[in-house]
C-alpha cells in the first residue's frame, strides 16, 4: 500500500502557521538570557512549543493528518498507537483516527505517562474505548443547559485529555464556531514556559474572563474537574459548575471504563504492533523508555512518529541503538528553514539555534551546563 501525496508545499504553508501562531521562541543565551531546560535535562537557546498548539484544533489536526499518510506510508502494519503523556496524547489519539481511516480497520489508542525517568520495570498505560468515549461525548452535548456560554474546553491530564478534545470537537460541530481545547496539568512543568495550563497562550478564541468547561479524568471525575476548575479560576478565566458537568455524564459511562488500566483491558494484546507517538522528540530518551516498556509486555514496537524531530546526532544514536525508525512530519531544520525565508526571527537568533543542533552536548559543556537527571519539561 502506497500514498502518493506530495506535501512539500502544504507542510512549508503549515509551518508558516505554527511560526506565526508564537509556537517557536529563540533566546540570546549569550547574551545572558535565561536558557531552556529541556526534558533530557539538557538546556538549549530555543523551545517550540508544538504541544501549545493543541488549542489551534485545524492547524493541529491538519498537521496530524499529515503525519498519519507518512505513517501509513512507512509503517502500514501498525496495530496499535501509544501516546506519551502529556503532549503525545493528543496526536497519539488524532493519529489513531485517522490511520484507522487510511488503513480501512480500527487502530486503538493507548497512553503511557512517566516515561521520562528511564529505567523504570513499569509505566502507567490505559486503553481508550472509543465506543463509550463517544457515548460519553453524545449524553454530555445533549444534557448540559449552557452549551452556547462556552467558549473553550479544558481536560484534565492526562486521563481528561481525550475525553474533553473530543468534547471541543463536537461542542463546534453543533454551535458552528470555534471551541478550542486547552489541558491543565496535574503539576506545573519544570522547564520550556512552566505552564499549568497549555494551549491557552497565543489564541484569539480564549482570553481572560472566557468561560472554559472543566473536564476532569474518567477515573476521578468529580474531584479531577473541581480541580480543573480551581486552576482556570487561579489563571483568570471563568468556570461552569463541576458538579453540574459531572451530571451531564451518565455515571455509568465513567464507572465502566472509558479508560482502562492496560492490566484490565483486552483492547490491545501481547504481540500486536504499536507505535510511540510524540509531539516533539529532542534527544528521543523518552520515546525508547515507551518502546522498551511496551516490548517488555510483550508488544512489537520498533517505530515512532512526532510531529517535531529536533534531528540531533544523540537522539538518532539513541533510536539506532534501541531500533526504532523515527517518523517526523518535520525537523527543526525545516522550521528554521521557514523562518529564514520569511524572516520571523532575527537572522542571527536563527543561526545560533542552528549551531545548537549541530552538538547539542557540546554546546551545553561549552557554556558550563552539566545535565540535570530530573529533567525539565513534561
Amino acid at each position: 500500500m502506497n500514498f502518493e501525496v506530495n506535501l512539500t508545499d502544504l507542510l512549508s504553508r503549515r509551518l508558516h502557521e505554527v511560526i506565526n501562531a508564537g509556537a517557536m521562541e529563540i533566546r540570546n543565551v549569550d547574551n545572558g538570557d535565561e536558557p531552556f531546560l529541556y526534558a533530557s535535562g539538557w538546556r538549549g537557546p530555543g523551545y517550540v512549543m508544538i504541544k501549545g498548539l493543541v488549542s489551534h484544533m485545524s492547524l493541529f489536526k491538519s498537521m496530524v493528518q499529515m503525519l498519519a499518510i507518512k505513517v501509513a506510508n512507512n509503517a502500514p502494519g501498525i496495530q496499535f498507537v501509544a501516546g506519551n503523556v502529556t503532549g503525545g496524547v493528543i496526536p497519539g489519539w488524532l493519529l489513531s483516527n485517522y490511520l484507522s481511516f487510511i488503513l480501512n480497520r480500527d487502530i486503538p489508542f493507548v497512553w503511557i505517562r512517566e516515561t521520562r525517568a528511564a529505567g523504570k520495570n513499569k509505566y502507567p498505560i490505559f486503553t481508550v474505548d472509543k465506543g463509550l468515549l463517544e457515548e460519553a461525548v453524545v449524553n454530555f452535548c445533549i444534557n448540559f443547559d449552557d452549551i452556547e456560554k462556552i467558549d473553550f474546553v479544558a481536560g484534565a491530564s492526562p486521563g481528561g485529555m481525550v475525553l474533553g478534545h473530543r468534547i471541543a470537537e463536537e461542542l463546534s460541530l453543533i454551535t458552528q464556531r470555534t471551541i478550542p481545547f486547552v489541558y491543565v496539568r496535574d503539576v506545573r512543568k519544570k522547564g520550556g514556559h512552566k505552564e499549568i495550563i497549555t494551549g491557552h497562550k497565543n489564541n484569539s478564541h480564549i482570553s481572560k474572563g472566557k468561560f472554559g468547561l472543566p473536564v476532569g479524568q474518567v477515573c476521578n471525575f468529580l474531584d479531577s474537574t473541581k480541580y480543573v476548575a480551581e486552576s482556570l479560576l487561579s489563571e483568570g478565566y471563568s468556570s461552569f459548575n463541576p458538579e453540574e458537568v459531572v451530571k451531564s455524564i451518565p455515571f455509568y459511562l465513567i464507572t465502566t471504563k472509558i479508560e482502562t488500566p492496560l492490566e484490565e483491558s483486552n483492547i490491545v494484546k501481547p504481540g500486536d504492533y504499536g507505535i510511540v507517538t510524540e509531539e516533539l522528540v529532542n534527544f528521543a530518551g523518552s520515546t525508547c523508555n515507551s518502546a522498551l516498556a511496551l516490548r517488555d509486555l510483550g508488544f512489537n514496537v520498533n517505530n515512532a512518529a512526532t510531529l517535531l524531530y529536533y534531528g540531533n546526532p544523540k537522539a538518532f544514536e539513541t533510536l539506532v541503538a534501541n531500533k526504532i525508525e523515527m517518523t517526523p512530519l518535520f525537523t527543526l531544520s525545516d522550521l528554521l528553514f521557514v523562518a529564514e525565508e520569511y524572516q520571523t526571527h532575527p537572522l542571527e537568533s536563527i543561526s545560533k539555534y542552528k549551531e545548537f543542533l549541530k552538538d547539542p552536548i557540546k554546546w551545553n559543556k561549552g557554556r558550563g551546563y552539566e545535565q540535570v537527571k530530573e529533567g525539565g519539561t513534561l
